[in-house]
């Protein structure tokens, strides 16, 4: 290169670095593109870039455009395009090129006007692929920022969900919620749009919600101690009693053992066996616990103990003429067990079955005779 060219190279790259070149150098390498756009997009990229060689040269598009290579996908910022103006964008992507320099631009104009090489192999890609390559890095950008953004907003949400678990976990709809937003964290980092509205409007009233639902629990807690108290005064009572009651029915049991000690000579084996099982039962629940043939059994018995004594009970006509007979001694020895073994139930007005009927009707014809 000739002396002349060199320093015309100096003077242009210095012109780059410092106030930068003619707007009309600008226009001119935008130049016969048919779209207004396409030249804008030009002109933006060109002020970004050398556009100057190291031999003085004016760089074309094509060119100098291969300077900047796709780095990654940012989301949710609202810079205008540094390609095509267009403002405000979400779905951006950062350039860079050799030097470290950096562009925003929209994912748009990416796909457009920026060759972008496959991170394996390097090869160029078409633009099916380049539009899967740029959707799949945007889906990842996207969850990033919606991670970030819901930390900043919600930085203590793992705290807060703890902290909440047993109030939420009270009410069905809080608890779905709850379950929703940590299975949400814990899989993506952030929550989807319905879940955070849901988890918005909670959070606005949570503190209150929270002190209220202490204040019903503390309630809850000051009146299950007045029940444990309450029902603690019940068990001691009951305990008192049972003893009470025992002692009661041990007291019963040994008055019917010795009644049934005092008639052991006008009982059969049966009924000593009977005395036994009924002061069983009366030492375990007590006499008014008795029922059916137990309860017929002491009542007979004690009965009998009384006419053994002397005391004069209510009888009715047949017992008295029995117990004449039995007094007379004309009954033979089984009579006289039978006829003892009877008065117990006639005097507690109970009737006879078919069979011992048909004896004390044969026992009266023979005292009658």
């Amino acid at each position: 290169m000739s002396a002349i060219l060199r320093r015309q190279a100096k003077r242009w790259q210095a012109l780059e670095k410092t106030v930068g070149l003619p707007d009309e150098l600008y226009e001119a390498l935008a130049s016969g593109r048919p779209k207004a756009y396409e030249r804008r997009v030009i002109r933006n990229l060109a002020k970004k870039s050398i556009i100057i060689s190291d031999i003085g040269e004016i760089r074309p598009y094509e060119e100098f455009s291969k300077d900047w290579n796709y780095d990654r996908s940012v989301f949710g910022h609202t810079d205008k395009c540094e390609l095509c103006g267009h403002a405000p964008i979400v779905e951006n992507c950062v350039l860079t090129d050799e030097k470290g320099q950096e562009i925003l631009i929209g994912n748009t104009c990416v796909h457009r006007y920026i060759e972008i090489r496959h991170p394996d192999t390097g090869e160029v890609l078409n633009d099916e692929e380049k539009a899967k390559f740029l959707k799949e890095n945007m889906t990842e950008a996207k969850a990033e920022y919606g991670r970030q953004e819901f930390a900043q907003a919600y930085p203590t949400a793992l705290q807060d969900l703890k902290r909440f678990e047993r109030m939420m976990h009270s009410r069905k709809p809080l608890k779905r919620l709850h379950k929703t937003v940590v299975n949400r964290l814990v899989k993506y980092g952030y929550l989807g749009p319905k879940t955070r509205r849901q988890w918005d409007e909670f959070m606005l009233d949570s503190d209150k919600e929270y002190n209220a639902y202490n204040a019903y629990k503390n309630q809850q807690a000051v009146e299950a101690r007045a029940r444990a108290e309450r029902n603690h005064e019940r068990a001691s009572n009951f305990a008192q009693q049972i003893a009470k009651n025992r002692n009661t029915w041990a007291t019963e049991a040994d008055e019917f053992i010795q009644i049934g000690t005092d008639m052991e000579d006008d009982l059969n084996d049966w009924e000593r066996a009977m005395v036994g099982r009924v002061q069983a039962k009366i030492r375990t629940n007590g006499v008014d616990a008795l029922r059916g043939g137990f309860l017929r059994f002491r009542e007979e018995l004690i009965a009998r103990h009384m006419m053994k004594n002397g005391l004069d009970i209510p009888l009715p006509p047949v017992a008295q003429k029995l117990r004449t007979a039995l007094q007379a001694g004309v009954l033979n020895e089984w009579e006289q067990e039978f006829v003892k073994s009877i008065m117990g139930r006639l005097a507690n007005g109970r009737s006879l079955s078919a069979g011992q009927q048909t004896v004390v009707d044969k026992i009266l014809k023979k005292v009658k005779a």
